[in-house]
């Protein structure tokens, strides 16, 4: 009896730890909203240093996609350099199965792109696909 007590009780505790949790906003910019929120409200920001903040934030966002962009870009020519050196390797037979492979690799890529775009749009964002991953490409 005193066991099931205890048990009860310990399920109870755990039950309220994770309901206290607050809500995670589903949104990148919902998410960031929150953060500067709560960051504001900590610090007791007044409304010119909660300004200095927001554009230091959009800035810093500005410079981070700016960025992303370049390193897709070089990252781009990386595998292009290493996909030229790979096909320099192979005899012609080779070649041929390598363009197929590469072809069916890049097709399995754009349709796990619009599956994501498709996600995006639907509100299901952040979900994962079934599948390998990285490591099976």
């Amino acid at each position: 009896m005193l066991t099931i007590f205890v048990s009860a009780q310990l399920h109870a505790q755990t039950e309220q730890q994770k309901t206290a949790r607050p809500v995670q906003p589903q949104n990148v910019e919902a998410r960031q909203q929150a953060g500067e929120d709560e960051m504001a409200r900590e610090l007791n920001l007044t409304d010119e240093q909660k300004a200095a903040f927001k554009k230091a934030n959009d800035e810093y966002r500005t410079k981070a996609k700016e960025l992303r962009a370049d390193q897709r870009d070089e990252m781009q020519k990386l595998r292009t350099e290493r996909s030229k050196a790979h096909r320099a390797a192979l005899n012609a037979d080779q070649a041929k199965k390598y363009d197929e492979m590469s072809a069916k690799r890049d097709a399995r890529k754009a349709e796990q792109q619009a599956g994501k775009s498709g996600e995006k749009n639907n509100g299901t964002a952040g979900k994962k696909q079934g599948g390998k991953g990285r490591k099976g490409q």
